[in-house]
């Protein structure tokens, strides 16, 4: 059985809890047309919130995901 739920991301850098900006790059890239700007030894709370509620182990499973894209996304030469 399929489930659907959204997920809403936060980022948020710290101290000074300011939010993250992001630039439109249009078609540069081939998986979206914007791209987020983080400062290099910054740090930031990230903040998922889940619509509707999942059992932690469909969140754990989520999260490892997303984790597993951005590191692929940075090595990616």
């Amino acid at each position: 059985m399929t489930k659907t739920f959204r997920i809403q991301l936060n980022i948020i850098k710290k101290p000074y809890d300011r939010p993250v900006h992001f630039k439109v790059d249009g078609a540069r890239f081939e998986t979206a047309d914007k791209t987020v700007k983080f400062n290099v030894n910054a740090k930031y709370n990230l903040d998922f919130t889940f619509r509707p509620p999942q059992m932690l182990e469909s969140v754990i499973h989520v999260l490892y995901s997303i984790q597993k894209y951005i590191i692929e996304q940075l090595c990616d030469p």
